[in-house]
């Protein structure tokens, strides 16, 4: 088994489903969760996508590094910024340069958008 399908199958176990059932939720084939779970096949980039959205982990967390997948932080309000202490270059970020990161990662996207 690969970490693939590994990782795979341990998130799928964790809901409670089926290849079957999850098969379904992702519209693939059946038989194409169980290649991936036993690493006959490797999922295509649309497809990882797919999986990774569904169970709310990051692509990453198939094909890069260990352990378990990451905790996502919503940084929508002051308030939520002023429980994280956010650092770049072992300097704490104020909370007007956390506001200017997220301003200017929304402009790109947005760019990004028109673009294509």
């Amino acid at each position: 088994m690969t970490v693939i399908g590994e990782r795979l199958k341990k998130l799928r176990e964790e809901k409670g489903l089926t290849t079957d059932e999850l098969a379904e939720e992702l519209d693939f084939a059946k038989s194409l969760i169980w290649s991936y779970e036993l690493g006959k096949k490797e999922p295509s980039i649309t497809h990882l996508r797919r999986i990774a959205r569904f169970f709310d982990v990051p692509t990453e967390y198939f094909t890069a590094g260990e352990g378990e997948p990451y905790e996502r932080i919503r940084l929508d309000s002051k308030t939520d910024m002023e429980d994280y202490k956010l650092y770049i270059d072992h300097e704490e970020l104020t909370a007007e340069e956390i506001e200017e990161v997220i301003a200017y990662i929304r402009v790109k996207r947005l760019m990004q958008k028109k673009v294509s």
